[in-house]
């Protein structure tokens, strides 16, 4: 058994490969780690060359008709071998938001090992959430179980930025909310993003930011003259698209002047 102090365990079968991937480049320091699922099933989900890269084993865990995800097993036996047999491990990271694992967590804890349990669901059972306010074992334990509205809040408009200012296209836009909300495919986008009202597709989400990009300028420059913010609001998205005008912002929206883009802004964001 290897006797590295870090150990991360994938559960392919409730999260994204793209998104643990993510979070692994944020491990400084030597790891082992593994990702179980049935890659007959899930090959097209997952980019083997990514499994090279970032030193991760797969675990082929086969399906079996009509009985429970041998997976969790699979990985439960990977993660007790090594606590047992591995006297150096300091560091467990967790994929899942599985509760079949929570007995693992506690137990994970009670050894005074820290614990990273790493999830974007929503749909976490109530039972799972507990665990993040337990103090058995070690007081330096870490958890993201959830993602908050809050906090896809924030996601959506950090990747809006790097469309302005890197100057990615749309698809790349979505393919970064995406990784970093894994569990998107699955739901609705009015699921997702329930904080935007009448959000029905990506071009709403777009409007979203770029009211919320309008908003920060306005409120920051409040003093200046209409045409003056208007050359600011001009500077910052148009070195993504080219030259702009005020109706091509909000194409839905019969916004001519920029006293009536200012006054529809601060409408949504008052209304939000």
């Amino acid at each position: 058994m290897q006797s590295n102090e870090v150990l991360v365990l994938i559960d392919l079968e409730n999260i994204s490969l793209k998104y643990a991937i993510e979070e692994i480049k944020n491990i400084k320091c030597e790891y082992k780690a593994y990702a179980f699922c049935d890659f007959t099933i899930h090959s097209k989900n997952v980019a083997s060359n990514l499994f090279y890269e970032y030193n991760i084993k797969p675990i082929q865990v086969f399906h079996q008709k009509n009985k429970k995800n041998n997976a969790d097993f699979v990985l439960l036996r990977y993660a007790y071998s090594h606590i047992f047999q591995n006297k150096n491990l300091k560091h467990i990271y967790l994929f899942s938001g599985d509760t079949d694992f929570i007995d693992l967590c506690y137990f994970i804890k009670e050894q005074g090992i820290k614990l990273t349990v790493l999830n974007l669901k929503s749909n976490i059972d109530d039972a799972f959430k507990e665990i993040n306010t337990q103090t058995i074992g070690s007081d330096d334990t870490s958890y993201s179980l959830l993602l908050t509205n809050a906090q896809k809040d924030d996601i959506i408009k950090e990747e809006y930025r790097k469309v302005l200012e890197l100057k990615i296209g749309k698809n790349k836009f979505i393919e970064n909310i995406k990784i970093r909300i894994p569990n998107l495919h699955n739901q609705k986008l009015s699921q997702v993003f329930s904080f935007i009202n009448n959000c029905n597709s990506f071009d709403d989400v777009i409007d979203y930011c770029k009211k919320d990009v309008i908003f920060e300028i306005y409120n920051t420059n409040k003093h200046l003259s209409k045409d003056k913010l208007w050359h600011k609001i001009n500077q910052t998205f148009k070195c993504n698209v080219g030259q702009i005008t005020i109706s091509s912002l909000f194409p839905k929206q019969d916004l001519k002047t920029v006293k009536q883009l200012i006054e529809y802004v601060l409408k949504e964001k008052s209304e939000k």
